[in-house]
């Protein structure tokens, strides 16, 4: 069931042996959105001491008394790692915890709730993989964020403000926020929407706003949102039939294009060339559609994207690196690195997300780059951000010493160094791919 996050605050937090306190907020994380940790205000009891309770030590909550119930003692609570909650939680106060509580550490073991797969995750792993940690936790973690901080940041379509951050909707089952609320205030008063985490192209975090792939038009016109009622499967299916998107709950036609029931013959090549302009539009749902086409076209279609990476509005090269992710052909991996460095932050973020898609084989095209251009700060932030994507866990003791390298003093220095001798421990198929 879909659930208000505000509705939830001050709702009871239960040990074993009585209760913890209250839920005062949330940590998500802002690159899966899922919930990770609540933050329990524990009242007289604690002398109004916060802590962290990760969604992993929670049963099955009491929804008609408002009480989470969780796996804990009270005794275990009190000798808790101490965690300042109003200073970024670092990796490391993390990793404290969960050695503490031996809870599973989510960013080393890949737990990600997708589709009907139940969260919270097991408590019942393994002792060693518990204990397994990244080989550097003391920077804050960049994805961890306070639901209560983001609530009334700004939003922002592609041609104009559209309100502020009102609320979050998540899956009580998955812990998955499944959509942020949009309050329209003066612009449209008293109406709320609905925006699906996808549709966010990025959030500045210093400037509190979010940016979101949609027109102004386009959310005018969608399915209101009413707060005194829940989310039903029949608005979510008005809400994405409205914004021509691909439905979450549908994995095996989420990946279908908008031309599954055309010919082979309306796919060919011809089209492309129209196509791949479509992708730098300013309407959302033209280069929406434009990619699914040139996604279903697949390999004919990689090297007009790849111009299009270099030549097209903002629009048309962010259109074309996620593109190029989705198809997955790995000759893009060389201009999906070279687009870490594009002007434009959107370009660069969904060239970043690209670049996991293609998985380690995109690897060797980044190391060469970190080891020609180790002095350009924004392909060190989008290496860095690639590297951090937990589908890299296979890989983390073979990349520790280029992920040192981008954390530490001087890695215009000692990245080529790092990176080369990565890439020398390469096997010799994947080492190949660079050229």
């Amino acid at each position: 069931m879909k659930r208000s996050i505000s509705r939830l605050i001050n709702c009871t937090v239960r040990a074993k042996d009585g209760d913890l306190g209250r839920v005062e907020e949330f940590y998500f994380d802002d690159h899966k959105w899922i919930i990770r940790y609540m933050v329990v205000d524990t009242g007289r009891w604690l002398q109004s001491r916060q802590v962290l309770i990760s969604t992993a030590a929670l049963k099955k909550p009491e929804w008609k008394s408002r009480a989470f119930p969780v796996n804990l003692t009270k005794q275990q609570v009190r000798n808790s790692p101490s965690i300042d909650t109003n200073k970024p939680v670092s990796r490391q106060h993390e990793a404290d915890l969960n050695d503490f509580y031996n809870w599973p550490a989510y960013w080393g073991m890949g737990l990600e709730p997708f589709g009907s797969i139940g969260y919270p995750v097991p408590t019942h792993l393994p002792q060693a993989a518990k204990k397994k940690k990244m080989p550097f936790e003391k920077p804050p973690n960049p994805h961890l964020r306070s639901t209560c901080q983001v609530t009334g940041y700004h939003i922002q379509a592609i041609d104009g403000e559209i309100g502020q951050v009102g609320d979050f909707i998540l899956d009580d089952e998955t812990w998955a926020i499944r959509y942020v609320v949009v309050d329209t205030q003066n612009w449209l008063p008293g109406k709320k929407v609905l925006v699906f985490p996808s549709w966010i192209m990025r959030v500045s975090w210093d400037k509190s706003k979010v940016f979101v792939d949609l027109s102004r038009e386009s959310v005018k016109n969608s399915p209101a949102f009413d707060p005194s009622k829940p989310v039903s499967r029949v608005y979510e299916e008005r809400l994405f039939d409205h914004y021509g998107q691909s439905k979450y709950w549908e994995a095996g036609t989420a990946e279908q294009s908008t031309l599954s029931k055309e010919t082979g013959a309306e796919r060919r090549e011809p089209r492309i060339p129209a196509l791949v302009i479509d992708l730098g539009v300013q309407s959302a749902t033209i280069r929406e559609r434009a990619r699914s086409t040139l996604v279903a076209i697949g390999k004919p279609a990689v090297r007009p994207l790849l111009k299009t990476l270099t030549n097209s509005t903002g629009y048309g090269r962010g259109q074309a690196a996620k593109a190029l992710g989705e198809i997955g052909d790995l000759a893009a991996a060389p201009a999906l690195v070279k687009a870490l460095e594009d002007e434009k932050f959107d370009v660069r973020w969904l060239a970043a997300l690209a670049l996991v898609a293609l998985g380690r084989h995109g690897l060797p095209a980044l190391l060469q780059a970190l080891i020609e251009r180790p002095g350009s700060t924004w392909l060190r932030e989008g290496a860095h951000h690639v590297l951090h994507d937990e589908g890299y866990k296979t890989w983390q003791t073979q990349l520790g010493p280029v992920m040192k390298a981008l954390e530490g003093y001087a890695p215009a220095n000692t990245l080529p160094g790092a990176a080369e001798k990565v890439l020398r421990a390469f096997p010799p198929p994947l080492r190949a791919i660079k050229k």
